[in-house]
């Protein structure tokens, strides 16, 4: 548990000290490009020995829309190691946790493996907070590790967003 809060520290102080970073998830040969000025590390999250969740917040501030509401967009990097499912069901695992409508769907470009890959630009509602939800996330199975990054905001940040969302998905190699 010590070594696990020492690696959050040092990859924290890696990020401010860089105002982009190339970061490569634990574990992996994945690495994505990060402006670190603009995305802050919030915490690991240990679903298993095999599931982590890595959560950022952009700005770590609220940002205010189009219609007065406050959102907090954030980059979820989603990594499940031994994964031995294929990439669709890994699509159909997470869309039933979180239902959405797709707006567009590619499996090449911004940031996918050649194979073994598929992306979404989609849209929710929460009924929670009655707020309209847009997100872009690719979904991709290498080595046996199950890997999905998201980027979500509300629908009225997001095109205020979206440059900054496909600088990211763009920076994604499998190396």
């Amino acid at each position: 548990m010590k070594i696990k809060h020492l690696i959050t520290s040092i990859i924290m102080v890696v990020m401010t000290l860089a105002a982009s970073a190339q970061m490569t998830i634990p574990g992996t040969k994945i690495t994505y490009d990060i402006d670190a000025d603009e995305w802050k590390f919030l915490k690991t999250i240990d679903i298993d020995k095999n599931t982590k969740v890595y959560l950022f917040s952009y700005k770590a501030e609220l940002l205010v829309d189009a219609d007065g509401e406050e959102t907090l967009p954030y980059l979820k990097i989603f990594v499940q190691k031994n994964y031995k499912k294929s990439v669709y069901e890994l699509v159909y695992e997470r869309y039933l946790q979180q239902p959405y409508q797709a707006i567009d769907e590619y499996s090449s470009g911004y940031g996918l493996p050649e194979k073994d890959g598929l992306g979404y630009v989609g849209i929710y509602t929460n009924l929670q907070d009655d707020k309209i939800y847009m997100f872009r996330m690719n979904y991709c199975i290498t080595a046996g590790t199950a890997v999905e990054f998201r980027i979500e905001t509300t629908q009225n940040n997001y095109s205020h967003l979206e440059s900054k969302i496909s600088e990211i998905f763009n920076s994604i190699s499998f190396e």
